[in-house]
């Protein structure tokens, strides 16, 4: 039986934390495969009371995750939407994503992360707009390498880059240049400004060869 785990990181509030297992006995020739995915949002300060010190860093905190058993010949997929909203004093927001492989048999897994931003203005959810497109962990290559680890409740998650074409769409840089794509940008992290975001991710999951 096999498993896969995503998580998109937002720093907002108390992380959630992701529960892995399975029945070995259960899964298909007795051994275990778990992958998940995370989604972060990490804000840039984090506002202290007044006289007690200036703003400090924020550290990304999950924000959502996805979990599945992988097994499918054709690949496997899942993802969802979240919202988070970003003040004035936390701008510039970060969004950024990693995964994990949970097996008892070794091996690793491909992750080809998808997602697509939302934005509106705080205080005015009239219009929705678009900000951010990212394909992939690169412009050219959708699948990242996801090495195996045992189970456990609290893995080690590899971070992943995301493919977002030649522009920051949400007004922020975010980013390096893609060596394989030098006018194209792969973000590790995308920046958004202060606004109210709506998140939609897939990810996709094949066995690395």
């Amino acid at each position: 039986m096999k498993a896969l785990v995503t998580r998109l990181p937002v720093s907002f509030s108390q992380s959630h934390i992701l529960h892995f297992g399975a029945d070995p006995a259960a899964s298909r020739g007795g051994r275990f495969n778990w992958l998940a995915c995370v989604l972060l949002r990490s804000r840039h300060r984090d506002r202290i009371s007044p006289g007690r010190g200036s703003d400090r860093a924020r550290p990304a905190v999950e924000w959502a995750s996805y979990s599945t058993q992988p097994g499918s010949p054709v690949g496997d997929t899942m993802g969802g939407t979240f919202r988070f909203s970003c003040s004035v004093a936390q701008a510039p927001c970060k969004l950024s994503v990693k995964a994990a492989f949970l097996s008892d048999s070794g091996g690793s897994y491909g992750v080809s992360p998808r997602v697509l931003i939302h934005r509106t203005e705080l205080f005015d959810n009239t219009v929705e707009n678009y900000c951010e497109y990212g394909d992939g962990v690169t412009n050219t290559n959708p699948f990242g390498p996801v090495p195996a680890q045992s189970s456990t409740p609290t893995p080690t998650y590899t971070a992943l880059g995301i493919g977002i074409g030649g522009t920051a769409d949400c007004g922020l840089a975010s980013g390096a240049a893609d060596p394989n794509a030098p006018t194209q940008f792969i973000a590790t992290e995308i920046n958004v400004p202060a606004g109210r975001y709506d998140v939609f991710s897939t990810f996709r999951f094949n066995p690395a060869p």
